[in-house]
Order: structure tokens, then sequence, then C-alpha cells
């Protein structure tokens, strides 16, 4: 006042310069004054909390683009993307023991079952193996109104006739077929569990076939030999059995001519589409098998077997079979039995006993 300053300036709060000078503060409560007894398991809250609305902005066109690519991409089911289909999640997800499909064979009432670690060898670049091509073959044959005429082998025991020895093709004697009622056999082999061979039997020609996917191979021997192994098997099958079906037959050895494979891995892709071609032309010979080798042909062909395969309502997906378990406990053991078979022992020679 002596020096004649404003009464504002006396009356405003200046700012300490020394944190000792300063006031010390309270926050505001914010609300009631809390309880001070709680319950024994929950107490509810005086106020409860409310979210907090987001700020409204306004979106571009192109926010609203971006936005849109973004949803289309994380979303494989939207317009203007390619679904993921029933092959492509069988080849991407890790292989597994579990039935994919299975094709029956209604007159002999036998089942071709495929599993999921088998139908994996069906992806680019990778060996297929036996079972899948035989279930392949067996769906080709449902489809042909007069397939019945032509038997498949399956490659284990047509590779016993081709390379086996006396004592493995005697336990190959197939006592329930009789060749008489056919008029030829399509099956497939293999060499040294790296490469795939096919094989026809025509029995109305007497002609028999050794096709060779790879180029280099003297297919006419092979199937001179495949001819006198043949003749062979079907003369142990008449002592042993007393079965005269195919014995009196002569095989002829003849060649197809045919495309070559281009790859090492191919072999059991152009076997089936040899076989599909052969049931196609039944009881007529192919002249010749023209196969085009592209990258949708082990697709289609897999697309094909799930085709060709039962509802998956009809089999059970643990074994494969039509009676489906009915409780857990049967599922169990059944799953037991796939994880851990029971090996097989072979049943020793007896010596026959005297006669009383």
């Amino acid at each position: 006042m002596a020096h004649h300053l404003s009464e504002q300036l006396l009356l405003k709060t200046l700012l300490p310069k020394d944190i000792s000078q300063s006031k010390e503060g309270w926050a505001k409560r914010d609300g009631a004054k809390p309880r001070t007894s709680s319950s024994k398991y929950y107490t509810t809250p005086d106020i409860l909390p409310v979210p907090k609305r987001a700020k409204l902005t306004l979106n571009t066109g192109e926010d609203i683009q971006s936005s849109t690519d973004v949803e289309n991409s994380s979303n494989p089911t939207s317009k203007g993307s390619k679904p993921a289909t029933e092959v492509d999640a069988l080849w991407t997800c890790k292989p597994t023991e579990v039935v994919v499909a299975v094709v029956r064979h209604a007159e002999e009432k036998h089942n071709f079952t495929l599993r999921h670690r088998e139908f994996q060898s069906l992806r680019p670049d990778e060996l297929i193996i036996g079972e899948v091509m035989e279930c392949y073959i067996r769906g080709i044959l449902n489809l042909k109104d007069n397939a019945g005429r032509l038997y498949l082998l399956d490659h284990y025991t047509m590779g016993v006739i081709l390379h086996g020895t006396r004592e493995h093709i005697a336990r190959q004697e197939l006592k329930k077929v009789t060749f008489d009622l056919y008029d030829g056999a399509i099956g497939f082999v293999n060499i040294r569990n790296v490469h795939w061979k096919f094989v026809y039997l025509h029995a109305l020609s007497n002609h028999i076939y050794v096709v060779d996917p790879l180029q280099g191979s003297n297919e006419v021997e092979d199937s001179r030999k495949a001819a006198y192994k043949c003749g062979e098997y079907f003369k142990m099958r008449r002592n042993r059995l007393g079965k005269e079906d195919w014995v009196s037959i002569k095989w002829q050895p003849v060649k197809i001519t045919h495309t070559f494979q281009k790859d090492a891995t191919s072999c059991g892709a152009f076997v089936m589409q040899m076989a599909k071609m052969t049931v196609k032309e039944f009881p007529k010979i192919p002249k010749t098998f023209h196969i085009k080798s592209s990258q949708h042909l082990r697709r289609d062909m897999a697309e094909e077997i799930l085709r060709g395969s039962v509802s998956k309502d009809d089999f059970c997906s643990f074994c494969g079979i039509e009676d489906l378990p009915t409780t857990a406990v049967d599922a169990v053991w059944i799953q037991l039995e796939i994880a851990y078979p029971v090996p097989t022992l072979p049943v020793p020679d007896l010596p026959a006993l005297p006669d009383p």
C-alpha cells in the first residue's frame, strides 16, 4: 500500500520459489465417502463404471476402402476371395490317422479305407502311396457299368506275383476269387519303393502290358517276364486250390505307346491316369496313353476320391467300419487297436497225424 500497488496484485497468489514454501494440497474426493463395512463375499461399488464414448470422426473414401480391404483379407469367405476347399484343408493341416475316405466294393463287400496321412501323399512333389491309388481306381471302377468284369489286384499281391519267391506267392492264393468271372485284371507294382508301373492283363485277347511312366525301360521285356510270372501263379492256384481259371491262357507281351513323366515323383499320378483310361475303354484296349501333366492333376484326383467316398456319417473316423461305436469305451478301444495293432504270427506247419 505504501508503494501504491494494485489490490489485484496483492490478492493474487504467487508460486513459491522453493518447495519448502509450497502449500500442501489435498486432492478432492470424487464421490461419496466409501463404506466402512464390506460384505463377506462381494461388495457392490457405489458408482458403476461407464465406458467412455469414442469421438466421432468422419471417414474419407480412402479410409473406407482400406478398411474393406483388410476385412476381405482376414475373412476367407468374403466376396472377392476364393474360399478354401476340403482338399486344401486336408493338405495343410498336420497328418493324422483319421479316416478321410472309404470307397466300397458292393459286390465283394470290401472297403478301401484311406487315412489322412495317406491322403496327403497326393500333394505336389510327393510320391503317392499304394492305398491312395487303389482307392482312386476303385472309385473309377464304381462309375463304370461293366467294370464288374475287370478285377483290381492290390499292389502288394501284384508285387508278390511279379517279384516274390515261391513261398511268398503261395501265401497269395486269393481263395475266394474266381478269375473266370472276369475279362481282365488291372494293377500296379512298386519298384524298390521309389517307382510305380502299371500292369494290365486282358484275358479276352491274352495280352499283358507292363507300362512304365519313366522313359528308358524295355517295356516288352518287362511284359514278357510278367507273362511268365502270371502263368506260374495261376498254375500254383491249380495245384493248391484245384482252380482252373486262366490256367490255359498263354499271355502275350504287348506294348502301348504313352507319354512319359518329366519329374521324379509323377509316376503314381501317371499310373492312376493310365488305369482310368483303361477302365473307360474296357473291354477295348487303349491304343495310347496321352497324359497331360499339369499342376491341377493331383488336386482333381483328390477331389474325385472324396466324391467317390461314402458319406462321413456312414463310417467310423477311427477305423472306417460301417458300424459306428455306440459308447465312449468302444471308441477308445478302437483307437487303441489302431495305435497299437496286434501282430499276426505265422501258423507253424504241424506234422500229419497217423491214421488210427
